[in-house]
């Protein structure tokens, strides 16, 4: 049986992620809504290459994790961090969220855990990384009424692992 939040939640696909499948459990529709803007001011920012608002979607005291591995502790060094790359590899690279699945923790912590579509780029050492799934999870906090990112972390799918995944509800990868 469905919790009255998730009946909520595909009764209001209309967030501000209109292209994107947005589920949630735990979550009234406010805080689905308020998740969901600051998630499509991320992908908003990005595509845009705007750190001023790319940083306004981040808790002070952010930690962000990418695919790599390398971790950037701090809104400021998240900010930078994004920056540079956005001059080094990722300028016009598109991003699109296709999925979200947000789950609350009470009325102020939530985890959301998106898959993206990822444009081809080049990374620094000159390898062509083709388009590809991202999956990102982020830690959400609610402050006064904005939700923000405390924490995220990077993983691109590997679509040659996706066959062997043991549970069956991912094995779409979406």
């Amino acid at each position: 049986m469905l919790s009255f939040s998730t009946v909520l939640a595909l009764a209001a696909l209309q967030t501000p992620l209109m292209n994107a499948k947005v589920t949630s459990t735990n979550l009234d529709k406010p805080g689905i809504d308020g998740i969901s803007t600051t998630l499509a001011n991320m992908e908003k920012a990005w595509n845009t290459q705007d750190v001023d608002l790319y940083g306004k979607q981040l808790d002070e005291q952010c930690n962000w994790v990418n695919v790599v591995g390398m971790c950037w502790r701090g809104k400021a060094n998240v900010v930078k961090a994004h920056a540079v790359y956005f001059e080094l590899m990722f300028k016009g690279v598109p991003q699109s969220i296709q999925k979200v699945e947000i789950r609350g923790f009470g009325e102020t912590t939530a985890v959301a855990v998106c898959t993206l579509k990822m444009g081809s780029y080049k990374t620094p050492d000159g390898r062509v990384m083709p388009e590809n799934l991202n999956r990102l999870t982020f830690t959400m906090l609610r402050r006064d009424k904005q939700w923000l990112i405390a924490s995220a972390q990077n993983t691109i799918v590997d679509p040659k692992a996706a066959p062997f995944n043991p549970i069956d509800a991912d094995k779409d990868n979406d």
